[in-house]
Order: C-alpha cells, then structure tokens, then sequence
C-alpha cells in the first residue's frame, strides 16, 4: 500500500483537487478585532492561547529503534495596542508572555518557563504616495520562501502610478526568529530545523538588506520582485537573493500563486534556484488548494539556504525549501450544516531532489470551531513517514485562542 501513495496523490492533482496548504496558523486574528477607545485615538486588545501537542515517533537511525511518546504544552498571553494620533501616523506595541513548561531549543537558554517578548514596536508614517516605518516589525515578501521574519528595521517606500518602490534594512530579532523551529512548538522538527543555528544566534549576528517593486497597473494581478542581501555572523550563510513572486486570478473559482527564486551564496559564489507554485479553488464552503516547492542544490553540503524563511509545508514536518521538493494538496470544508465546525486535510510528499523516490509524507486531518471572529478551536492529527524509510511517526495538536 505504501508504495502506491505517491500515484495516488499524482492522480489527485490530475483530477484537479488542489487546496489551501495548512502550512502557517501561527497569525493571530487581534490586529482585526481591536477595541476603539472613543475619544483617545487608541485601539486595544488582548489574545490568549493555549497550545498542547503530541508524537509518538521512533529514532531511525538507531540499530534498535524505540518508541518514545512525547507531550508538550505552552500558554500565550499578547497584547496590543494601536495609537494613531493622525489619519497617516500610527504606533504599534505588541508584548507578549509565554509560559513554556517544557522550554525547546528555542528558549533553553532560560531558567524559568515564563519567557517575557516584545513581538513588535513600530511607528508608522502612511501618506498616500509615501509609506516609512521604523522599529520592530514583521517584514514579508511573496510566499515567505525567502522572507519572513521579525526584525528591528526601516522601510521606506514610494507609491507612483505604474510602480511602488520600497527599500528596508534591519537586524534579526533572534528571540522571535527561533519560533520559526516550530510555530505549535511541537519537538518534530523537518531537516532544516537546525540548519539555521537559531538556537545560538544573538541580537546582531544576522542582517538584511534589500528593497522591491510591485507593479500596481496589474489588478487584479499581482507581480513584484525582491532583491535582498543576508548577512550572517560567520559568513558561512551569506547571500544574493533575487526572486520574482506573481498571483492573481486564472478563471473564476481558479487562481494561482508562483514565486521564482535565484540565490548566490557568497562564499562559494554558487547559483542556486527554486520556486513555488500554487493553485487555488474556492467553491462555496470549499478552499482548496494544490501545489509543489522545492529548490535545487550543488551538493549536500551547497544548497538554497535562506536564513528568513518562514515557508512551511505540513503539520508536523513542516516542509522547507531547504530540504528538497515538496508535493502536497490540501482542503479546508466548513459546510453550512455543521457550522460552526469546519473540517481540514492535507498530504504532503517529500523528496531530496526533484527526481528521486520519496523519503517522507505526512497525512493531516482535524476540525476546527470557530465561534465569530474571537473563539477559535481546533484539533488536527497527523501521520507521518508512510512513504520513504523513515521510522512512521503520529500526533496530535490541539489549540485555543480566544480575543479579548
């Protein structure tokens, strides 16, 4: 039966179920459900969050491998507030504490399990034809194959008829980036888990720089290109990164997501490529979406290394470019006679390179409830490695969040 798993899933795209991968839940939903405090030009709101995770995985590359059952469990407790004083100036604050019982690699360097953040802290200037912001914030391209990560920084950008232009710069937030290892803080990390060295990066050692151009003619259509330059402490990740990301309606209920990516290392001055590619479908009380990413490499040690990724396929795998290719359809069904509860499943495929045999899968299916926009609920189980000749391994994550 195992064998046939990667021709079921080539018949699937054949027929033509792509869906919307559940890759990223980590974005909260509070920046929308502010509170207006009349009369002070103030928004507030707060978010807590409970998070609870499962696996029982074995060790492969030991002789006699052992089952093991692993728990975690985490509690979250963020805040923000929103000051706009003027109709372009805005002030931002997000702190957030975390109670983490069980610390990963992210927070082993504490010595207690409430680990206090500041999320975000920035003031915003946004003119019609102009827009800069300055401080903490969240910068993000395309499909975050490349960029997606917090840091202390600038952004300037220029709006003109046919083209925005924008330019940034910033240091990695080191304390934020490590949740990137696992947004539920599960211990089943992919490959690039660790590749990164994110455990031991401190505020400083890793840098950006870059700008991009949107052509804003196109709508419905999106086109942009990013140029950005990574700085890493030792050198060793350092890099040129040119990609071109577009989107946009194909016919209606279908519409698509690609991104080309073009990488230089700097130490070894070797071209790297790769790309995603989506496809999307929303029918009624149906979003589905199907798709494949990868990136290739000159040799194992020489591969597409982007240190502010945030791309991530699957529940628990949590697939990156990094690692290889990735093959993968996914659906979300929130029918009208089961509301509030919704329905999610995906597969994921997993190989080395574009053309080898699988070496992992994971299989992912749950519910969700969400009562209005502040209750949301959910419960996804997921098995892993029925292809390849990894040890197979499953869990469970089960999560709260709740807006106030």
């Amino acid at each position: 039966m195992i064998r046939y798993i990667p021709l079921i899933f080539s018949l699937i795209l054949v027929i033509g179920i792509p869906s919307r991968a559940l890759a990223k839940e980590c974005p909260s939903s509070l920046p929308a459900n502010l509170y207006d405090i009349e009369g002070a030009d103030l928004s507030l709101g707060g978010e807590l969050r409970g998070v609870y995770t499962y696996l029982n995985e074995a060790d492969s590359t030991l002789p006699e491998p052992k089952r093991e059952n692993i728990h975690h469990g985490a509690g979250f407790l963020r805040g923000m507030l929103s000051w706009y004083p003027s109709d372009e100036l805005t002030l931002t604050i997000v702190p957030e504490v975390r109670v983490l019982p069980d610390p990963n690699c992210a927070y082993d360097y504490m010595d207690h399990p409430v680990v206090p953040l500041l999320r975000e802290a920035v003031v915003e200037y946004d003119a019609e034809r102009f827009r800069v912001s300055a401080g903490r914030q969240n910068l993000v391209f395309g499909s975050q194959a490349v960029l997606d990560a917090f840091f202390d920084a600038a952004e300037v950008e220029a709006r003109f008829d046919p083209v925005s232009i924008a330019v940034f710069g910033g240091v990695l937030v080191p304390e934020l980036a490590r949740e990137y290892l696992s947004c539920q803080f599960a211990s089943y990390y992919e490959e690039r888990g660790a590749w990164k060295d994110l455990c031991l990066t401190a505020w400083g050692d890793d840098l950006a720089a870059g700008g991009w151009i949107a052509l804003r003619a196109l709508k419905p259509w999106s086109l942009k290109a990013l140029y950005l330059y990574q700085k890493t402490v030792d050198g060793s990740l350092d890099a040129h990164i040119a990609n071109l990301f577009a989107s946009g309606p194909i016919v209606d209920p279908l519409s698509f997501e690609i991104e080309f990516i073009n990488m230089i290392k700097s130490d070894t001055v070797t071209y790297l490529p790769g790309f995603t590619a989506a496809l999307f479908v929303a029918i009624d009380e149906f979003d589905v979406r199907g798709g494949y990413a990868g990136a290739f490499r000159a040799s194992a040690e020489n591969r597409f290394t982007p240190v502010f990724e945030a791309f991530r396929l699957g529940e628990r795998q949590r697939y990156g470019l990094y690692g290889g290719h990735t093959k993968y359809v996914s659906l979300k069904y929130k029918p009208a006679w089961s509301r509030p509860v919704g329905y999610l499943a995906g597969y994921y495929l997993h190989s080395r390179e574009v053309d080898t045999r699988p070496d992992s899968d994971e299989i992912d299916g749950g519910f969700t409830i969400e009562i209005g926009p502040k209750y949301r609920f959910w419960v996804v189980y997921s098995a892993l490695n029925l292809a390849g000749d990894l040890a197979v391994a499953h869990g469970l994550r089960v999560e709260v969040r709740i807006i106030f």
